[in-house]
C-alpha cells in the first residue's frame, strides 16, 4: 500500500488510540504530493530463493538468501496533476546495502548518491545532480521500480469509492494485477484465475487524523514467465504468487506516512530446452514511510 513499498505496500503511520471513530464508516483520500514535499523511506527486503534444476532425472538444489536495507529521502520536484507518481523528484540514498546467505552488509553503487528521476514521455529517467545519465547497471533497480514493476502498487485504485467501515471487505484484484503483472513484467497471470481481497481492519483517531489498518491477501496463478532474454518459459498449474500485505496509515488525506508489512511467495516450476526448473522464492518486505519537516 502506499507508494513505495515492496514496493509492493506503504500506508501512513499512527499510534492508534481507542475511540468512538473506531467504528464510524471512512472514505478513503490520498494524500496530494506538493512541491518541496520531502519523506524518508526505510525499507528493508529479505528474499529466501530455492531453485531445483532437473536434468535426466538428476536434481541439483541451490539455495540462496539475501536481505537488502534501503534508507532514502525523495524530494518531490513536479507533482503529477492526476495524483500519481510525482513527474520529477529527487531521491538521496542515505543507506544501500545488501548482505548475502549470512555475509557482511556491502554497500550497492547508489548508496550517498542523488538521483534526479524525471518522467519523459511515458518512461522515467535517471541522472545524478550534474544531469548525467545514471550506468544502466546502476539505474537497474530504478528502472524496475518505475518502468517495469507494472503500475506503482500505491493506494491509487486500491480503496473503494464508498465509506467503508472496519471488517468491510472488497476486491483488490484488478489493482493488484496492475502492481505485478504489467507487460513489462516477468508474470504472465492465468486469465480470470487471480483473487486478491482487501481487508480494513481497525479505524481510530490519532492526533487529529483518522488512521487504519489494512490488510490485502490473494493467489495470482501464473502461466508463463517472461525472460530477459529468448521464448517465453512455459509453466505448470502450480506455478504463481501469493501476496499477504498489512498496512497501517492515514485514510484522511492529511498526511503520506505509512508503514507496512508483507510477504510474496513466488513459485515457478516448469521447463527450459529440456531442463525441469522450480524455484520458489519467498519476499519479507518491511517499509516505513514519513514526510519530514519543513
Amino acid at each position: 500500500m502506499g507508494r513505495r513499498v515492496f514496493g509492493l505496500v506503504a500506508l501512513a503511520a499512527g499510534v492508534f488510540a481507542a475511540g468512538s471513530a473506531g467504528q464510524e464508516a471512512v472514505t478513503y483520500k490520498k494524500y496530494a504530493d506538493k512541491p518541496g514535499d520531502r519523506t524518508r523511506v526505510t525499507k528493508t527486503e529479505t528474499t529466501a530463493t530455492d531453485t531445483v534444476f532437473t536434468v535426466m532425472g538428476q536434481e541439483q538444489k541451490k539455495g540462496e538468501k539475501k536481505v537488502k536495507t534501503l534508507v532514502y529521502v525523495n524530494e518531490v520536484v513536479t507533482p503529477a496533476q492526476d495524483g500519481g507518481r510525482p513527474v520529477k523528484l529527487k531521491r538521496t540514498y542515505e543507506t544501500v546495502t545488501e548482505a548475502k546467505d549470512g555475509g557482511p552488509a556491502a554497500k550497492l553503487p547508489l548508496a550517498g548518491k542523488t538521483v534526479v528521476i524525471e518522467k519523459q514521455g511515458d518512461k522515467y529517467t535517471f541522472a545524478d545532480d550534474d544531469g548525467k545519465a545514471l550506468p544502466k547497471v546502476t539505474a537497474a533497480d530504478l528502472d524496475n521500480e518505475f518502468n517495469k514493476r507494472g503500475e506503482d502498487f500505491g493506494t491509487d485504485g486500491l480503496f473503494p469509492d464508498k465509506p467503508i467501515k472496519p471488517g468491510d471487505t472488497w476486491d483488490a484484484t484488478a489493482k493488484l494485477l496492475k502492481a505485478v503483472a504489467g507487460p513489462d513484467a516477468p508474470f504472465v497471470p492465468v486469465e480470470g484465475k487471480a483473487k486478491v481481497t482487501a481487508k480494513l481492519l481497525k479505524v481510530a483517531r490519532e492526533g487529529g487524523r483518522t488512521v487504519g489498518d489494512v490488510q490485502v491477501k490473494g493467489d495470482i496463478p501464473i502461466s508463463e514467465l517472461r525472460a530477459a532474454k529468448g521464448p517465453m518459459i512455459k509453466l505448470t498449474g502450480d506455478s504463481g504468487l501469493k501476496v499477504d500485505l498489512t498496512g497501517r496509515g492515514v485514510l484522511d488525506g492529511s498526511a503520506p506516512d505509512g508503514s507496512a508489512t508483507g510477504k510474496l511467495t513466488v513459485t515457478v516450476d516448469g521447463e527450459v530446452q529440456g531442463i525441469g526448473l522450480k524455484v520458489t522464492a519467498v519476499v519479507d518486505t518491511v517499509s516505513k514511510t514519513e514526510l519530514l519537516k519543513k
